[in-house]
């Protein structure tokens, strides 16, 4: 057999190596190379295909929709951490209620003897308050006089120390004090306005926190 040119060879070859089910040895995948015309006559030429990437408009695309994503979860953070703060708040309130219903219901009165006062957890009569409550037995009534104020060493509240500011005050989660407004028996009309709050029998308590400035409120009568 007469072959008259280099392509005529290469056609030959591929020709008598192909059997069925063989790989053709001079194939080459074409995820990897292209062919393409050489420059010179009757030649062929391999060629790799370029990796291709992202360009610089997919890239602002990507990085658009990541920050319309975040501007859309934000606020839904924000709001389930301002409603966990206030649930916290209002847990701190009802335990501090039960504390001061079950001294009364202990001692027959209440820890500060009787009177009505407003008092208000960051300063030294809401501290000693706390401290009454926790089982404390060096600290008198509030306002009472001389007498004992937990001579038994009930502890009738359970605070936690992230619950207290460094002086001992206890403190919502917005670090805000909580006031506890309490009507003793000798007020005539048995009624106290405490911060434009009106109580009326037993004992109100209530803070404030929150960028809205929301009011958790807890009574009992």
């Amino acid at each position: 057999m007469k072959l008259d040119s280099r392509s005529d060879l290469a056609s030959s070859t591929i020709k008598a190596s192909s059997k069925p089910g063989a790989r053709n040895p001079l194939e080459v995948p074409r995820s990897e190379f292209q062919v393409s015309p050489s420059q010179e006559p009757g030649t062929w030429s391999l060629k790799r295909n370029p990796t291709r990437g992202f360009t610089l408009i997919e890239l602002l695309v990507v990085i658009a929709i990541i920050g319309i994503l975040a501007g859309l979860l934000l606020p839904a953070l924000n709001g389930a951490r301002e409603a966990a703060k206030k649930q916290k708040t209002a847990v701190l309130i009802n335990s501090l209620g039960l504390a001061l219903k079950a001294y009364y219901n202990e001692y027959g009165t209440w820890p500060n003897g009787g009177n009505s006062d407003c008092l208000v957890s960051n300063t030294s009569d809401g501290i000693n308050l706390i401290k009454i409550l926790t089982g404390n037995n060096t600290l008198n009534l509030i306002n009472g006089g001389s007498t004992v104020a937990n001579p038994r060493k009930i502890t009738f509240l359970d605070v936690k120390s992230s619950d207290l500011n460094a002086a001992g005050a206890l403190i919502n989660p917005w670090s805000s004090p909580i006031v506890i407004a309490i009507v003793g028996t000798g007020n005539a009309n048995n009624t106290l306005s405490a911060l434009g709050v009106t109580v009326t029998n037993s004992f109100a308590i209530w803070s404030f926190g929150g960028y809205r400035g929301a009011i958790t409120n807890t009574s009992w009568k």
